[in-house]
Formats: C-alpha cells, sequence, structure tokens
C-alpha cells in the first residue's frame, strides 16, 4: 500500500485540488484509493462532493470527531461498513485537532493489508498534530507550488519542515519521506510569477515537476466541471487540457516509492 501526502505550508496554492486530481487519476487506473481529508477547511470534501454524481464510485465516511474514529481500538470507519474502490475520509467535523498524533498512525497502521492500494492525503496547511500525523504513516510527500513571494517563503519553510521530520522519522527506525517533488500550480506566465518560478528552479534543482498548470487547467476548469473527473475527464476547458493534467498525474505516480 503506497501513501502520499500533499502539503506545504501555505493556502490557495491548490493543494485541495490536486490531490484530489491525484485520486481520481488513480481510480482511472483501477487502484482501490483511501483518500483523507485532514483540510478542516474540507475543501477537498466539498469538491468530491459536488462529484458525487456516481455513488458506486466511492463512499464518503466521516472523520465524526477524529479522536474517536482514529484510536488504535477502533476500526478506521465508525460506521463499520467494509471498503469500497474508493473510500473519502472527511475532515469537515474537525474544528480543533487532536493533540497526540500516535492514534491517527495506528489507526492507519491497523488497515488490513490489500485493503487499498494507495492512501493520498490533503493535509492541514498550518503545521499542527495533523500534520505530524501525516507525516508519519505517509511514504511520499509532494509540494504544491504557485510562484510568488509568500509562497516562495512557504515552500523554504516546508522543505525545511520535511528536512527536521525526516530526522525524526529516522531516529524512530523509519526511511526518510520520499520527496516526490513540486508540483508548479497557477502559472500564468506573468513576469513576477516567472521571476519566482525561476528562483524555485535554481533554489530547487531537479525538483519542479512538469508540466505547469494554468489556472484554467487546476482550479477553475475542475470546480466548474459538470461531471466527476473520473467518469470522464469533465467538459469544456478542462477535458481540452485533460492531456496537461494526465502528463503531470503520471509524473508524481512515477516518483512515489
Amino acid at each position: 500500500m503506497k501513501s502520499i501526502m500533499f502539503y506545504v505550508n501555505k493556502g490557495g496554492v491548490g493543494k485541495s485540488t490536486l490531490s484530489v486530481l491525484f485520486a481520481w487519476y488513480l481510480r482511472r487506473q483501477n487502484q482501490r484509493v483511501l483518500f483523507i481529508d485532514f483540510d478542516p477547511q474540507a475543501s477537498a470534501t466539498n469538491i468530491l462532493q459536488d462529484y458525487k454524481a456516481s455513488p458506486v464510485e466511492y463512499a464518503i465516511r466521516t472523520i465524526r470527531p477524529a479522536i474517536e474514529l482514529f484510536t488504535p481500538q477502533s476500526r478506521i470507519f465508525s460506521s463499520g461498513q467494509s471498503a469500497t474502490a474508493f473510500d473519502l475520509l472527511s475532515g469537515k467535523d474537525i474544528r480543533t485537532p487532536p493533540t497526540d498524533y500516535l492514534p491517527f498512525v495506528d489507526a492507519i497502521d491497523a488497515i488490513p493489508p490489500g485493503t487499498y492500494d494507495y492512501i493520498v492525503v490533503d493535509s492541514q496547511v498550518a503545521y499542527g498534530t495533523l500534520v505530524e500525523a501525516s507525516g508519519l504513516f505517509c511514504e511520499n510527500i509532494l509540494l504544491p507550488y504557485k510562484p510568488g513571494k509568500s509562497e516562495f517563503d512557504a515552500l523554504d519553510r516546508t522543505f525545511n519542515f520535511v528536512t527536521e521530520f525526516n530526522a525524526l522519522r529516522v531516529n524512530m527506525g523509519m526511511r526518510a519521506l520520499n520527496h516526490c517533488g513540486v508540483a508548479v500550480t497557477d502559472f500564468d506566465n506573468k513576469s513576477q510569477q516567472q521571476t519566482y518560478l525561476d528562483m524555485a528552479r535554481t533554489k530547487y534543482p531537479r525538483m519542479l515537476l512538469e508540466p505547469e498548470l494554468r489556472h484554467s487547467n487546476l482550479i477553475q476548469a475542475t470546480n466548474n466541471a459538470s461531471v466527476p473527473p473520473w467518469l470522464g475527464l469533465g467538459n469544456g476547458q478542462f477535458y481540452k487540457n485533460r492531456d496537461t493534467i494526465l502528463r503531470l498525474m503520471e509524473e508524481i505516480r512515477e516518483r512515489i516509492l
């Protein structure tokens, strides 16, 4: 079972949408997916609920409350229902994150082998318990990046977090998080954006994935699609840009260990 967390210490960069895109890409490849929405804003949950035109595609299961569901003794699903091809654990009811991340890690570790092929985590933006939990039970990490000054600073903070967190993982006898790279989102060719894109390429060579996604590729078109992307990749602008999106998704998957 492979796992990946989408995380960067800055909101509004396409993190949730990117994680949803990757989850439905995996479903198109007939992979069994557990999607965990650890962001209290629940943007990923909202996107997936808007796409719930085919109930057999995935089941929405709510983390309510998180600390009661994720304990070493409990089952991963409070309802006790069996897993489907695509399960979503929603963060809509997370208001105050718990103070201990170990129950989350234990609960994920307790999932029977073979239940899922992939776990995809949309992590919380602010560093805290849920980010620590994601960083302990996931084996891979990917950073979304919308070129800009504050976003570049957030990229630096997140790289520093990964370095420090990997030291913790190694001390616990785990291998370091595999860094799948930086996905450039919401790039519109403006000169200021190009400056910060070049800065990232210089500071983090070989880390930036290709291709860059334009705003219409990733955010607006995804949210405006009238059908679930995994049922036909949407329509209109989203459909026209499907090859660009699929190329990025394929590159992410290739980098996952």
